[in-house]
Formats: structure tokens, C-alpha cells, sequence
């Protein structure tokens, strides 16, 4: 076999492929947004890079890097080398896995791979992604960090049971610190997919005592305490302090584990002394005798009456949310209208803060969402609404700052809209299905618009048209042929998988 210049540094290393010009250009796109994924170390980044070894990250990690910076940069040119960095990494990925070798770029790896399969609308694959990323979590004990402040670990004693991770304790609080923003990162992939497929997320609750990130400089410098060891069990207690110092990510984090959580209430078993269980108990025992009395409410089919305890958690945890991030907390609507009426200067409101109020009302309006199409649903279309008022009264968002998550928010709040065009318009009531299904337009507008840049936005545009079209008409029973009504998968997964 000949060997040719570098091929026996290959032999001992991994190599990409890339020349070292297109590597640079690649990694400074990536570095410059990776917190929008996670922080981390740049400097110890870029440190590793510089050997041949296996202290070098590894390539399941560069190429993941590689391919979002490709997405990031849309230069015509690179396009077309996502689909080749993706391969690279899912094949990476896979052999690191099996040798058990730096596994905190695979944790990292598996979750860039998620976030870009979730963000091109193939969310099956994304969740399968974050379900590797989530079983590297577990095995690496990185949802078992006790706490933000760095401190030895007490030995184990060999005699009594103990959990052992295949990650040894952090050498230093930048490694922590890593770590801890590692986690979070996969958590929000996971609940972002877990919300997107409607399937379980991949970590319960219950098995996570990793405190949420403060600022990795934070961590690092020792400039955090005991007291910011906040979990996201604290969020359903009441006990989750601290939020006015979180970082925006945190914010965000908390949002989507408590929105996914809200979600899926609906889905649960009734609690035995919930109102739901209690009515359709009494009909089951009564019905055999008087076969005409009428069924329970369908109101009862929410989450305050089938689930009334963890009802009762996912508001209060909110609602501390948005009490806790001060002037953040106020509906930004509110705020301009404040600033009009005191005759001051108007609030500048940053799309980030604008995006986690769309997460809050979507909190808002599936806790009070009636899954049943007879009633009226006033509590979950007045929180849906308040969407729908940040998009005709604030600026438009910059493409740049919308992310795929938020889009699939938005075609949960036009779901519901569209919900409530149907049961109008079976009751006949068309005008106010017509208007109703103008603010329903506002927000498909808003995704159709966002469409222009990301494709899933145009595929949930289409699927939510759709929707709406099937919805108005529910009450022509003269059509020919009558229009389908969209499935599930045609909403949630409009590209085929």
C-alpha cells in the first residue's frame, strides 16, 4: 500500500477531509453561534484542535459543527455539503458510541444531529437522534450533577450500592460548567422533539438533580452558590428561585419542559378523584338504569379536570416564571401599551423576549385546552389570542431569530384557532368562523413569511391551510367530493419520513 505525505499522521488520528482553510472557516461560523446550542469552553475548544490525538475533538462533533455551520452561513456554495457532513456524523457517531471514546462531543454530536433533522421537519428522525443523545446522558451521569459549585467528589464505599457513570468527576469548574450546559442542551432537544411527535421525552423529571446553567463564565470563575442549584422539579413546587439571574437559554429551557409537560397532560389517566373520573364514574354505574340520561360535560375533557394536581403544578410553575423575570414577565403588548399611555419612550423588546412570551401563552392555552369539538373553548382561544396580538402589534421577527421550535408553537396556537373555525361553522355561525379564521391567517401568515427562509415553516404553512380549509367545510354537506380532513401526520409530519 503506498504511502503518501500525511498518511501516516492519518494512521494516528482521525482526518475529516477538509483542507485547513475550509476547517477554519467552518469552525469560526460554528464558534460564533454555538450558544445557540450550548456554551462552552472556545478557547479549550480551540486548544484540542490543535493535536493530532485523541484529545482532538472528535469527528462525530466536527462534522455536526461542520454541518451547522454550512446552515448557518447559506452560502450557495456549501449547501450542497450539509447532506455529506450529516452522513459523516450519524457515522462517527455511531463508531464512538461503540468504543465508549470522548463522549461529551457525542452527547453534543447526537444533539446538533437532532436539532438539524428536527429543523429540516424530519422530526422522527430527530427524535430517534435525541433518544441516542439522551441514553449518552444517562450513561455518562450527566443528569446526576449535584450542584454548580465544583467540589471533590466524597468517595464511594465498595460495601453499600452506588450508581457509577462511565464520565469520572470533573478535573476543574470549566468542565463542569460544560457539562452542565451539555445536559441542558439534550433536555431541550428532547422535550423540543417529545412536543413536536407527541411521543414520551427521552429523561423523566423525577431522575434529574442537574441544577440548570448559569453562565458558564459564572460557573467557571466560582461566582455561583449553593443557592443556584435549581432543578426543574423545583419549577412544579414553588420552589424554583433565582430566575431574574438566568441566562436567556435557561429561560427558554424552562418553558419548553414546562409547555411539553402541559402538552401531554391531556393524555395522562384522569386522577381518581379528579371531576373528570368522578362524572363519568357515576354515569358508568347509573347508565344501566336510565339508559337516556345524558353523558358528563364534555368541558371536563381539559387537564384542570382530568389532571387537576399536575394542572395545578404547571400553572404555578409559570406563573413563578413570569413573576420571577420582572419587566420580561409583562406581556409585551402591555408594556407598549403602558409606555403610550404614560407618554414615555417605547420599550425595545428583543425578539427573544418576544418568542418566549408566543412559549407562555402556548402554556396558557393547552393547560386550558377542551379536547372535545362541542364546546366552546373560551380559556385556551383567549391565551391563543394574545399570540395572535403580538403578531399585529409588535415588529416583524428578523428571519435570523426565529427558530424551528417556535414554528411549531405557532402551528399549535393555529391549530386551535382552526378548532374553533369548525365548531362555528357546524353551528352555523359563519361570521364568527370567518373571523376567527382571520386570526388564524395572522398567524399562518407570520409562518408563511418565516417560510421563505426555513422549509419546515413552508410545510406546516401548507399543512395548516389545509386544516383550515377542512374546517370551513365541516358544514357543507353538499360538497362533492367532500374534503378530507388532514391527519395527524399530515400536520405534525407534513414531509414524507
Amino acid at each position: 500500500m503506498p504511502v503518501t505525505p500525511g498518511s501516516l499522521s492519518r494512521l494516528r488520528t482521525e482526518y475529516d477531509g477538509l483542507q485547513d482553510v475550509t476547517r477554519t472557516v467552518l469552525l469560526d461560523c460554528f464558534l460564533e453561534h454555538a450558544t445557540l446550542f450550548f456554551e462552552m469552553s472556545i478557547p479549550r475548544f480551540r486548544y484540542r484542535m490543535t493535536f493530532a490525538d485523541r484529545r482532538r475533538p472528535n469527528l462525530a462533533l466536527l462534522n455536526a459543527m461542520y454541518l451547522w455551520a454550512t446552515r448557518i452561513s447559506n452560502s450557495p456554495q456549501m449547501v450542497n455539503m450539509e447532506k455529506y457532513f450529516f452522513e459523516q456524523s450519524v457515522k462517527a457517531l455511531d463508531s464512538s458510541t461503540s468504543s465508549v471514546d470522548r463522549l461529551i462531543d457525542s452527547v453534543r454530536a447526537a444533539m446538533l444531529l437532532a436539532a438539524y433533522s428536527h429543523s429540516s421537519g424530519r422530526h422522527h428522525e430527530g427524535w430517534c437522534l435525541a433518544g441516542l443523545a439522551t441514553r449518552l446522558v444517562l450513561s455518562c451521569g450527566l443528569h446526576r450533577i449535584p450542584s454548580c459549585v465544583h467540589r471533590p467528589e466524597p468517595p464511594k464505599n465498595p460495601f453499600l450500592r452506588n450508581r457509577f457513570f462511565l464520565l469520572p468527576p470533573p478535573e476543574d469548574a470549566v468542565e463542569l460548567g460544560e457539562r452542565i450546559h451539555a445536559f441542558w442542551a439534550v433536555f431541550a432537544i428532547d422535550r423540543c422533539g417529545a412536543l413536536a411527535t407527541g411521543y414520551s421525552a427521552g429523561i423523566r423529571d423525577e431522575d434529574i438533580t442537574t441544577p440548570f446553567g448559569r453562565h458558564l463564565a459564572d460557573i467557571a470563575g466560582g461566582m455561583v452558590t449553593e443557592r443556584d442549584d435549581v432543578t426543574v422539579r423545583d419549577l412544579y413546587k414553588g420552589t424554583a428561585s433565582g430566575a431574574e439571574n438566568d441566562t436567556h437559554y435557561t429561560k427558554w429551557v424552562k418553558c419548553v419542559a414546562i409547555l411539553e409537560r402541559s402538552a401531554k397532560l391531556v393524555f395522562l389517566e384522569p386522577e381518581e378523584d379528579s371531576p373528570y373520573a368522578l362524572a363519568w364514574n357515576q354515569y358508568s354505574l347509573t347508565v344501566h338504569r336510565d339508559p337516556g340520561q345524558s353523558k358528563p360535560p364534555e368541558y371536563l375533557n381539559q387537564s384542570k379536570y382530568r389532571n387537576p394536581r399536575h394542572y395545578r403544578e404547571c400553572l404555578l410553575a409559570v406563573e413563578q416564571l413570569v413573576g420571577q423575570i420582572g419587566e420580561e414577565g409583562v406581556f409585551p403588548v402591555y408594556r407598549k401599551l403602558h409606555a403610550e399611555q404614560d407618554g414615555s419612550e417605547q420599550p425595545n423588546i428583543p425578539s427573544n423576549i418576544v418568542m418566549l412570551h408566543h412559549l407562555i401563552t402556548a402554556v396558557h392555552m393547552v393547560l386550558h385546552d377542551i379536547n372535545s369539538l362541542g364546546v366552546e373553548n373560551t380559556e385556551a382561544l383567549r391565551a391563543a389570542r394574545k399570540s395572535v396580538q403580538l403578531f399585529r402589534s409588535l415588529p416583524k421577527l428578523p428571519f435570523t431569530d426565529v427558530d424551528a421550535f417556535v414554528v411549531l408553537v405557532w402551528s399549535m396556537i393555529s391549530k386551535v384557532l382552526i378548532k374553533e373555525v369548525h365548531r362555528l361553522t357546524l353551528a352555523g355561525d359563519h361570521e364568527g368562523a370567518r373571523n376567527v379564521g382571520l386570526e388564524a391567517d395572522t398567524v399562518v401568515q407570520e409562518i408563511n413569511r418565516i417560510g421563505e427562509t426555513m422549509y419546515l415553516a413552508r410545510t406546516q404553512a401548507r399543512a395548516i391551510e389545509e386544516l383550515k380549509n377542512a374546517a370551513f367545510a365541516a358544514g357543507n354537506k353538499d360538497a362533492n367530493p367532500p374534503l378530507a380532513m388532514p391527519q395527524l401526520e399530515s400536520f405534525m409530519f407534513p414531509q414524507h419520513m
